[in-house]
């Protein structure tokens, strides 16, 4: 890999406003000769507008900062995820060929053609843009607002290749995605007097992403297709309520392994035949709005001082957030032998003929639970909280008193850590946790002192 870097920086007239741009020419021998060189470019500049003669004429002891930041950089992906020479044809020998009708003879090595060649391949891109405000009013407030958006194009992945080719799939430049969002920080700073001080910061961020194109193949079902969907989004049948019959059994759509039908009792979850061909099987998933990992954030610190008394507090959440429940917190008997059965309380609540309006969970089995217990919409949950992260009082003596004693500084503190958690899953649940085989998150407490000599 060959690259060629230059870097310019410009100063304006107060020395706080600069410019810089870089240059990267890379090149890989993972592409044809024509496609293996790329260009990219990143540039930034800012300007504080605030110490401008004019706008401090203007706004006076108002404005004490107000800078504007812009940033744009493209870098370039040659990863075709294990495929290094995908412009070469492959030629893959192993195993062998059966020769004869009733009396068979093995013959081989076995030749046969690997992935299609793709000539054209070449440099996956990512373009980054950041505009950012940074100011401070008052002397006392501060604030960031960060707005950003990436998009990447030329995704290296396989394309579709139609059954009749009797060819694998070419690697092909196919993919595209963008990620936009927003990031805001505020903080206030202020002093009552000599022995009294404060301070709040707060901090949110919101992202949203997008799959723009996929080599979806020809023919696949709108709900099915990748573009258009988040990145990295699942999709899950849904439930319709329960079976409340035999008769709505056999007479609502068929799952896909028939087998089931014959296990499944009223008071099983009924799923929406989605695609409506009369069958409950795959093709019925529907993407669901909201993905496993946080689209917004949320963070508030707030801290007081008086004389040598300290005071903190940081609250920390998410939302937009869901998170598939672990089977083994979720159903009742999971994974039981005979004789061996385990059950969560809220098992009252489960369906039966005299509970039928008021159920908050399937019919209780004793064996062929597969059916209902599958991954649906009813084993995603919303996962967003707010959460307490860390507490603290402390107190620090004055030092004319630690020099009696050989003292620099001392301070006594009493801490805790995860103390409470605000969430709509059940409290055995840490939101935060990626299955019910994690330990749970520990609540800590401490007392302490710090010291130096």
């Amino acid at each position: 890999r060959q690259e060629v870097y230059r870097e310019c920086l410009t100063d304006g007239i107060s020395g706080r406003n600069r410019a810089g741009a870089s240059l990267a020419y890379n090149g890989t021998e993972n592409f044809a000769p024509g496609q293996r060189f790329g260009f990219f470019l990143s540039a930034s500049v800012g300007w504080n507008i605030a110490e401008e003669p004019w706008m401090e004429n203007l706004t006076g002891d108002i404005l004490n900062q107000f800078k504007v930041r812009f940033s744009y950089g493209q870098s370039g992906n040659d990863n075709i995820g294990g495929n290094r020479f995908a412009y070469q044809q492959e030629y893959l020998s192993g195993g062998n060929i059966r020769l004869g009708y009733n009396t068979r003879n093995y013959w081989g090595p076995l030749y046969n053609e690997g992935k299609a060649a793709n000539e054209n391949v070449t440099w996956e891109v990512s373009t980054k843009r950041n505009l950012g405000f940074d100011f401070r009013l008052f002397r006392g407030l501060t604030g960031t607002v960060d707005l950003y958006n990436e998009s990447r194009e030329n995704i290296l992945m396989d394309s579709w290749t139609p059954m009749w080719t009797l060819q694998k799939d070419a690697t092909a430049n196919l993919g595209e995605t963008k990620t936009h969002g927003m990031e805001i920080e505020l903080g206030w700073r202020d002093e009552l007097g000599n022995d009294f001080s404060y301070n709040i910061n707060g901090y949110v961020s919101f992202n949203e992403n997008r799959i723009v194109k996929r080599n979806d193949g020809y023919a696949t079902p709108e709900h099915l297709k990748d573009a258009g969907k988040p990145i990295n989004y699942t999709s899950t049948r849904i439930v319709n309520g329960y079976y409340e019959s035999l008769d709505d059994i056999y007479n609502y759509a068929v799952p896909s392994e028939r087998t089931n039908q014959s296990y499944m009792i009223p008071g099983d979850f009924m799923f929406i035949d989605y695609n409506a061909d009369g069958v409950i099987d795959g093709n019925d998933a529907v993407v669901h709005e909201k993905v496993t990992y946080p689209l917004n954030t949320y963070a508030l610190d707030l801290g007081l001082r008086y004389k040598g008394w300290a005071f903190s507090v940081k609250f920390y959440g998410v939302s937009d957030i869901n998170t598939h429940l672990d089977p083994l917190i979720l159903w009742d008997n999971w994974n039981g032998q005979r004789g061996q059965y385990k059950a969560w309380p809220n098992i009252t609540q489960r369906w039966t003929p005299e509970n039928s309006g008021n159920a908050a969970k399937p019919a209780l089995h004793s064996e062929h639970t597969g059916y209902s217990r599958s991954t649906s919409s009813y084993t995603y949950r919303s996962a967003s909280y707010v959460r307490l992260k860390n507490v603290e009082l402390s107190y620090q003596f004055r030092q004319d008193l630690l020099r009696k004693i050989g003292l620099k500084r001392l301070q006594v503190y009493a801490n805790g850590n995860n103390l409470l958690t605000w969430s709509s899953l059940p409290d055995k649940i840490d939101p935060e946790a990626r299955g019910a085989g994690i330990h749970p998150l520990v609540k800590r407490m401490n007392l302490g002192f710090r010291a130096s000599f």
